[in-house]
């Protein structure tokens, strides 16, 4: 049976799970690593949302659907951060 202080521990651990890129893995921050959430509603940090749409769509890195919106012009997930 695992104790209230290992409960914590494994929800934290979940928590930062979700407020992680799905692809560079790292934590989202409000500049270079915000949160951008594409059309489909998978979220990926900013500075991998640049890397795949380096043409006039972003390709999901999870689902693949293309988002027909330029990098750029994508918004922060403000509820993320």
């Amino acid at each position: 049976m695992l104790s209230n202080a290992s409960r914590v521990f494994q929800t934290s651990d979940k928590l930062k799970e979700n407020f992680t890129c799905g692809i560079c893995g790292e934590n989202y921050t409000n500049d270079k690593f915000a949160p951008i959430t594409l059309h489909c509603g998978h979220t990926f940090c900013r500075n991998c949302i640049d890397q795949l749409g380096k043409d006039k769509h972003v390709p999901c890195g999870v689902c693949f659907t293309n988002t027909w919106t330029p990098a750029k012009k994508l918004t922060k997930n403000y509820q993320m951060l």
